[in-house]
């Protein structure tokens, strides 16, 4: 199995009770990397990348340190992230200071603490989908992947954390609003996307075969719609949901009656507006149920097109 980055340590300013870890500060982790991990790697012709930090946004200071390691740095790829403590804009600290060094986003979990599926997908999307992308994230990881019904397993630590999906033992799938707060971005950004710099929203090309579609968010202040009194397109009556926007360009689709003139698009194109809630990760699907498939297929297959989300 290619192994495509690791760190030396999860969490290293964190000496866990009763799962194996250890505290790794920064001159130590400076010297296993310069030292000893990095030249090995080039000697062995590993090209796995190795990637410093993998702990939270609270203190930046920390992969600082070992990126002043001149030698160290020589074979750091990049900065890993957490979500527990601290503020997402850290990232972009660490990216100022070292804009030759990746930064990725590589945990974060929710659980049972947090079950209010709208407070949970608005901070999800805001602060990890948008966010983390925004401040130089080359990529986001949710953990776990999967969790049963017990919240397990596991070897101590997290007891009450939930899964981007439960697997329960009789084998039922319960897709969670982690699942759907990644379906925004993954449902449309492909290998190859390159993050759009801007001040009033966040943006991503993607390459397409036939184009370039771009996802950004709405605003640059974020609050859930209020819950609407009919039925929703996305989710069912009075769901929480993302509002999201296609952007199409009218002259391939004047024959579409649900497209609606919304400013400040340029004249030469129109927004379709929709909503999304639980069934994020399927919005084309949703969208096909609120306008003719047979523009939509032209849509995906001939037309830039941008879709706009706003929570």
């Amino acid at each position: 199995m290619p192994i495509y980055a690791i760190t030396l340590q999860n969490e290293p300013h964190y000496e866990p009770a009763d799962y194996p870890g250890m505290r790794l500060d920064p001159p130590v982790r400076a010297q296993v990397i310069s030292q000893y991990l990095g030249p090995l790697f080039a000697r062995s012709g590993i090209a796995t990348l190795i990637l410093d930090w993998d702990h939270n946004w609270d203190e930046p200071q920390s992969p600082l340190q070992v990126l002043s390691d001149s030698t160290a740095a020589r074979y750091i790829a990049g900065v890993a992230w957490h979500c527990y403590a601290g503020d997402v804009s850290a990232q972009n600290v660490v990216h100022d200071a070292h804009p030759d060094k990746d930064a990725y986003f590589t945990e974060c979990s929710g659980g049972e603490w947090a079950p209010t599926f709208a407070d949970n997908l608005k901070w999800f999307v805001r602060t990890l989908i948008i966010g983390a992308t925004r401040d130089w994230a080359k990529g986001v990881i949710l953990w776990n992947l999967a969790l049963d019904d017990q919240h397990g397993p596991h070897t101590g630590g997290c007891g009450n954390c939930r899964g981007v999906v439960t697997i329960t033992s009789g084998g039922a799938v319960t897709r969670n609003v982690e699942y759907y707060a990644l379906g925004h971005a993954s449902r449309f950004v492909r290998p190859g996307a390159r993050r759009v710099a801007s001040t009033s929203f966040a943006a991503i090309s993607k390459p397409w075969p036939s184009g370039t579609r771009t996802v950004a968010p709405r605003r640059s202040s974020w609050s859930i719609p209020p819950p609407r009194s009919g039925p929703s397109p996305c989710g069912g009556r009075g769901s929480p949901s993302v509002t999201c926007f296609l952007q199409v360009p009218w002259s391939r689709f004047s024959g579409v009656s649900t497209l609606s003139r919304r400013t400040p698009v340029p004249a030469s194109r129109y927004v379709l507006r929709f909503r999304c809630t639980r069934r994020c990760a399927a919005t084309m699907d949703d969208v096909r149920r609120v306008t003719a498939r047979r523009a939509l297929e032209r849509l995906l297959v001939a037309s830039p097109t941008r879709v706009i989300a706003s929570v």
